[in-house]
């Protein structure tokens, strides 16, 4: 089971003992006890985003949201929500495609430069997948130990 799964099914959990408090012969250990589970679930859902920065995956997902709706502007009446939804799992699920589709953007960029400075024939082009990887990896490292904020 995912973590935030675990972490709503369990806050059911504690919203009925909650309500099954009201009949507790012992009221305080019971709300002790419902406490400490709550301090637990809301200490593992802060770690999950102190830790994992799973707040700048949820960040990233509404960029993509954004970036979608502003493409498909021409809807009429419904919003596409489930075309954007299965577009972000195919960008998820499919990075290779897409750092292909990057590195083709970065290659038109570079070629249109070379032809506007006459350079055309020179051999010296950018190696865009290597950059790609060197730039993505840098990213993830400093964003998974980067605990300053």
């Amino acid at each position: 089971m995912k973590p935030y799964q675990l972490i709503k099914n369990a806050l059911v959990v504690t919203e009925q003992l909650k309500r099954e408090l009201h009949n507790s012969t012992n009221k305080k250990r019971d709300a002790e006890r419902i406490n400490t589970i709550i301090r637990a679930l809301n200490g593992f859902d802060s770690m999950l985003v102190s830790n994992y920065y799973t707040n700048a995956i949820e960040s990233l997902i509404y960029a993509l949201i954004y970036e979608f709706l502003l493409m498909d502007k021409a809807y009429k009446n419904d919003i596409p929500l489930h075309s954007i939804a299965k577009r972000i799992e195919n960008a998820l699920y499919y990075t290779s495609a897409k750092k292909l589709e990057c590195i083709g953007i970065l290659k038109q960029h570079e070629l249109k430069n070379k032809i506007a400075n006459e350079t055309v024939f020179d051999e010296n082009y950018a190696n865009f997948d290597e950059l790609l990887t060197e730039f993505v990896n840098d990213f993830k490292q400093s964003v998974k130990w980067n605990t300053t904020r």
